[in-house]
């Protein structure tokens, strides 16, 4: 019987944990890379260990770390989800800083925190120049290691958002993910938790287990200071010994090595077999998870890193293979994964769906797709193997492997693990070399064996209670069956190296620009004859562009059928493809050359959203002209996406923002059209064909914003070669915008969803302000004091409440203020209530001197860091192209209005008027009566 062990005994050797000394020895196993030497490496005599690094990339910028070897499986039975709980305390504040994300946050910077099975990590982020959190950044991490603020009041807060966090909105989702995960984590040794056995234990806290928790694991020789950045390492080294010297250890430190034995996973060759039954489930389904150690766990070693780059390469020559499966509706789905056992597992999740409850049914899909896995992990290609190699080898190198945030991580995962982290540069030229040496049979070899569900295998079949299952001989005959059939040889599909071979243009002619005109911030304004308009903003060194193009939406809402039609055609037609190419082979061309494209139809614009790489620009345009122009026509195809919409509709958006956000729509506009599953099952593949001819190939009327690392004159180019040809001077047949008002009056709405464990309530407050630049500015300042009310209030009950504004209506001056969270249920109305005294407290007593200050800096600060970001300009020039705004006045003269005409007398009077109930809005999702009714049987394959 073969034993895979990802944590042996040399466990003891690899982690410098001192059991019952403070002078910890450090073992390094022989085969062990070398720690970059660039990195001031330390540990004092309390065992306290720090990495020291200075760096510039990107420049001035400081990276703080403090990383503690205690996680969840440090806990004992009265602890559980304590350690997560103590995360939150010292992400919040600490004795010397009791509001350290709010100080963080508003000094400039960013922090966050994370809890692991076996560690716990804080870190911030922020600018050398900030001399403040400079001088902070050691106090800081100290107080994180033995100082972390656990007031009554602020654990009941945390306790509250640990509680919303664990919640989940879908439940019948989160119940196959749990028996997914303790099936799969448990036949492999691993002695993992759920996280809902943490909520008896968070609900009845035992604040004495808590504080045991605390002085038992948070100690120095189990924690490391790491600092990367723009810092002067000698001194820096100076002022940690000297402040980190007197911490101390407990009187009797417990070993920390039992966690590790819990963490330990083994592979003893078995399968296991597990059935879940659930009146939830209308076509019953198997999901088989073939389990491997997953090498890139924590490589160690250039053997480790060979095993490493083998599974690299099998992915990416298995990757295009699934996606060149050409059957639209395939028999199963391939998902690898590294998610289970903390990582410590590489699996292959196939998922087969059977059509109904029949077994001679199921066994002949069963076997298709197992002969389907066998095809796709058998006869790998010379070529697939060179373009493989090709592939991995850019990955390592466009790594930004010397940036601050990499070698920082790197440092933290050598702490933890033991993982190797060697100087950036040197492990470049490793990885170069095992890549030429390993050879296309080492890479079929692996693919048989992580293909191999003879053994290590999890069957997990899910079905209704009133219908047998399977068993796992029957099961393990249908193996034995499809591995002794005849498959064929796979052949690779045809790849698409450009799109110039279909998309034949002449050059453009310069004649087409109407008028050209250049800002003084730098925006240039191409008018085209044929009324598009594109406006330019090159900005940043990223070598990536982004691409914003919209028009109002003229297809009528009184026309129902074309108004629904043509808001799923782009979906239709994505899932179709394009030219003479399937979605298929289109996916593969965007991933190879990075170029998205992305169509849709909202309320109120019709809009275009793409992404590209400098030099892959011309790709984006060739795209873009085939979806327009030669939209593909499959019946095939149309009928698996029509089945698939379909099912959406009845189960549900999985995109749960957008599911609210469309169903807040529809009942503040209830003339919007609603799409229903009678629509999409009268729809023929021409309806769509034509919706999508009719509103999508001419983009007359539309006004591009691209921002991002171009070359002007390239880029006018590429816009007189490609956009003239995909628009015409014709204009649509519907010349009116469409025009539904925001209701101003109040609303109060419950809805109820299925599949739900929790309440999702959002609290609106629409109000007319001016739209000039000040009042733009107060808003945003009142919207920031609201949030932080907000999120401190609230995470009481919700892990993560928000809010934020809207401008909704530029021509009437509407400004929408939401705020939203998950509450559980029963206790909705006691969180509405603390929202509105929240919002009431905020409206009646402004913010004082010191907030206005800090809040007012940071946001001049704010301002002068993302003029030099693509994303603030797509948005920034989009906006003020949809409302038809000066797109230069802001910019002059925000920064000049915040630091000399803004006070603090000015911002709480807008508080005032803006903080209005007038016009409140109140919607509450709530479950409906949506209980499991599961069990489980499970079996062992010997």
């Amino acid at each position: 019987m073969i034993r895979y062990f990802i944590l042996k005994m040399y466990l003891i050797l690899l982690f410098s944990i001192p059991v019952v000394s403070q002078n910890a020895i450090t073992y390094i196993d022989k085969d062990s890379l070398k720690l970059d030497p660039f990195v001031r490496y330390g540990k004092l005599d309390n065992g306290f260990t720090y990495y020291i690094r200075h760096n510039n990339e990107p420049k001035n910028e400081v990276y703080i770390q403090m990383v503690v070897k205690a996680g969840n499986f440090h806990e004992d039975s009265l602890q559980t989800e304590y350690a997560h709980l103590l995360e939150h305390m010292g992400y919040k504040g600490t004795h010397n800083f009791p509001k350290l994300s709010k100080h963080i946050q508003q000094s400039g910077g960013y922090s966050h925190a994370s809890t692991s099975d076996l560690y716990t990590w804080y870190w911030a982020k922020f600018s050398s120049k900030n001399q403040k959190l400079l001088k902070d950044g050691l106090s800081i991490i100290k107080d994180w290691s033995q100082n972390i603020n656990l007031n009554q009041n602020s654990i009941d807060v945390e306790r509250g958002a640990v509680l919303g966090e664990i919640r989940n909105g879908n439940i019948h989702q989160k119940w196959y993910q749990e028996t997914a995960k303790a099936a799969i984590e448990h036949s492999s040794g691993y002695k993992g938790k759920t996280k809902f056995e943490g909520t008896k234990n968070i609900k009845n806290f035992n604040i004495e287990a808590f504080i045991r928790f605390y002085k038992d694991w948070y100690r120095p020789d189990l924690q490391a200071a790491i600092i990367v950045g723009d810092i002067n390492v000698d001194s820096t080294e100076t002022e940690i010994k000297k402040m980190f010297k007197g911490l101390n250890m407990p009187e009797n430190p417990k070993d920390p090595l039992f966690a590790f034995t819990k963490h330990s996973i083994i592979l003893n060759e078995q399968n296991h077999y597990n059935v879940h039954r659930d009146t939830s489930v209308i076509e019953p389904f198997l999901s088989i998870f073939i389990k491997r150690p997953n090498p890139a766990y924590s490589p160690k070693t250039k053997d480790d890193y060979r095993d490493v780059l083998i599974l690299n390469l099998y992915q990416e020559i298995l990757n295009p293979r699934i996606n060149s499966i050409k059957e639209y509706d395939p028999p199963f789905t391939l998902v690898p994964s590294t998610q289970y056992a903390n990582q410590q597992l590489y699996t292959l999740r196939i998922n087969i769906r059977f059509d109904d409850f029949s077994i001679s049914t199921m066994k002949q899909r069963f076997i298709k797709s197992i002969n389907s896995l066998r095809n796709l992990n058998l006869g790998f290609t010379d070529n697939e193997f060179k373009t493989a190699k090709e592939n991995v080898r850019k990955i390592y190198q466009n790594k930004k492997s010397t940036s601050t945030k990499y070698l920082g991580d790197d440092y933290k995962n050598h702490f933890t693990l033991g993982t190797a982290a060697p100087e950036p540069s040197q492990k470049k030229q490793m990885i170069s070399k095992i890549l030429e040496e390993i050879k296309l049979e080492d890479v079929q070899n692996a693919a048989i064996n992580y293909s191999n569900l003879k053994e290590n295998t999890n069957f997990l079949y899910y079905t209704h209670p009133k219908f047998k299952a399977p068993d796992s001989s029957l099961l393990e005959s249908w193996i034995s069956e499809a591995l002794t059939t005849k498959i064929e040889e796979f052949i690779p599909q045809d790849r698409i190296n450009t799109l110039s071979d279909v998309v034949k243009l002449p050059l453009g002619d310069p004649n087409v620009i109407k008028s050209k005109t250049k800002s003084i911030i730098g925006v240039t304004t191409i008018d085209l004859k044929n009324d598009v308009k594109i406006i330019l903003k090159p900005v940043g060194n990223s070598k990536t562009i982004k691409i914003r193009a919209s028009r109002p939406n003229k297809i009528p809402f009184s026309n129902k059928q074309e108004y629904l039609m043509a808001a799923i055609a782009p979906k239709a037609i994505d899932f179709i493809g394009a030219g003479p190419y399937t979605k298929f082979q289109l996916k593969e061309f965007t991933k190879d050359t990075e170029v998205q494209i992305y169509q849709k139809l909202e309320r109120t614009e019709q809009i275009i959203i793409g992404t590209t790489k400098s030099n892959r620009m011309e790709d984006f345009f060739q795209l873009l002209y085939l979806y327009t122009q030669h939209p593909r026509m499959d019946n095939d195809a149309f009928k698996i996406w029509k089945s698939s919409e379909h099912s959406i509709l009845e189960k549900g958006n999985p995109d749960k923002n957008l599911f609210y956000s469309n169903a807040i729509d529809q009942i503040r506009f209830p003339k919007l059209p609603l799409l229903n599953s009678q629509l999409i099952r009268s729809l023929s593949q021409f309806d769509i064909y034509m919706s999508y001819k009719n509103w999508y190939s001419n983009l007359t009327g539309y006004t591009f914003v691209i921002t991002g690392d171009f070359d002007l004159d390239e880029m006018e180019k590429l816009i007189i070669k490609y956009i003239p040809k995909m628009s015409s001077v014709k204009n649509h047949k519907y010349e009116k915008s469409n025009e539904l008002a925001f209701p101003l009056k109040k609303i109060n709405k419950i809805n109820h969803i299925n599949d739900s464990n929790e309440a999702n309530i959002f609290l609106h407050f629409p109000v007319k302000v001016p739209t000039d630049i000040k009042s733009k500015a107060l808003v945003s300042l009142v919207s920031n004091a609201l949030y932080l009310k907000i999120w401190d209030r609230l995470r009481k009950g919700s892990y993560s409440p928000g809010s934020r504004v809207d401008l909704v209506d530029y021509k009437k001056g509407i400004y929408n203020f939401q705020i939203w969270f998950t509450s559980e249920i029963g206790n909705e109305e006691t969180m509405i209530q603390w929202a509105l005294e929240e919002f009431r407290e905020l409206k009646k007593n402004g913010v004082d001197k010191d907030w206005f200050t800090k809040n007012l800096n940071l946001r001049i600060s704010n301002y002068n860091r993302v003029y030099e970001s693509s994303t603030f300009w797509t948005k920034y020039l989009s906006e003020k192209v949809k409302n038809n705004e000066s797109i230069t006045s802001e910019i002059l003269e925000l920064e000049t209005i915040l630091k000399h005409f803004i006070t603090l007398d000015d911002l709480n009077k807008a508080i005032q008027e803006f903080l209005s109930e007038k016009y409140f809005q109140k919607f509450i999702f709530l479950p409906k009566n949506t209980a499991l009714n599961s069990e489980s049987k499970t079996s062992v394959n010997e």
